[in-house]
């Protein structure tokens, strides 16, 4: 299932990065925003509030998916290495298994949100998975769609 792999790929990228800081150059958050219509909104909690969400769009008229992690509560405005990853899936109805055909991502030690990225999905599943550093590397928030989804 190339889910699994294209996640274990960007996971696996995350955690090189932040192991190895001197590695990366530092990170300049993408200016743009998603277009069209918020779809979902995923929320990732620690301590009793809100550290993150993962909001996801689609836009009908062009027949992109777009989705941004972005830091809320106690993590906005503070460098925390973040990552959003979305996939176009094969298949064309919801299930457990997503087949990538495309995908985009964008990681980096943010201090608002990582993204956003995009795909043209139009009558495709999608996949999205988000990684939030906080409170730690080792004990980050992660969240994702789960397998094929919002299908159309």
């Amino acid at each position: 299932m190339k889910k699994i792999t294209a996640l274990s790929t960007a996971l696996l990228a995350a955690t090189s990065i932040c192991a190895f800081p001197g590695i990366a150059s530092a990170a300049t958050e993408k200016a743009t925003e998603c277009t069209g219509s918020l779809i979902e909104r995923l929320t990732a909690k620690y301590g009793g509030g809100t550290v993150a969400e993962l909001d996801i769009y689609f836009n009908g008229t062009t027949g992109v998916n777009c989705a941004r992690m972005n830091h809320v509560g106690v993590t906005y405005g503070k460098k925390y290495f973040t990552m959003v990853y979305i996939g176009v899936c094969k298949e064309t109805s919801p299930g457990p298994t997503c087949t990538i055909t495309q995908n985009d991502s964008d990681e980096g030690n943010y201090t608002h949100y990582a993204g956003p990225v995009s795909v043209a999905a139009r009558k495709h599943c999608i996949y999205v998975t988000a990684q939030l550093a906080y409170p730690t590397m080792a004990n980050p928030r992660n969240l994702d769609t789960g397998d094929a989804s919002h299908c159309g």
